[in-house]
């Protein structure tokens, strides 16, 4: 997980349930917003603010959340990956950055390997 500006920092990370993706329409939303609002973390006006204009509604539920030890700024880690930028949504990370970020967090080898490669991105 990372947090943007002002902070740039990778905060934890966490492994994806399940996603869902709807059409973007009032009544989508009136439908994904029933499913979400309990677990979204925002308000529901904030919530149809942030789809405004957008044809399409992705939900992504995620299991298993964890915060790292040693929270992660942009600047430590273009030390070790020169070329990694955090995407505007997600992005899955390859084996190498995977590991890089896991093991900059504070998290032992054990962990890096047990998640499986869907969990692998940046959101």
């Amino acid at each position: 997980m990372y947090v943007s500006s002002p902070k740039k920092t990778f905060l934890g990370f966490f492994e994806v349930d399940f996603v869902i993706e709807k059409l973007a329409s009032k009544n989508e939303l009136k439908e994904l917003w029933k499913q979400v609002k309990d677990h979204a973390g925002i308000k529901r006006q904030d919530f149809y603010e942030y789809y405004k204009g957008a044809s399409l509604a992705i939900g992504i539920y995620f299991i298993n959340a964890k915060k790292f030890e040693n929270p992660i700024e942009l600047h430590r880690l273009k030390d070790k990956i020169s070329y990694l930028r955090p995407p505007q949504s997600y992005r899955y990370l390859n084996e190498k950055e995977y590991e890089t970020i896991m093991l900059l967090g504070g998290e032992n080898l054990s962990t890096v390997k047990s998640l499986n490669a869907f969990s692998r991105a940046i959101v």
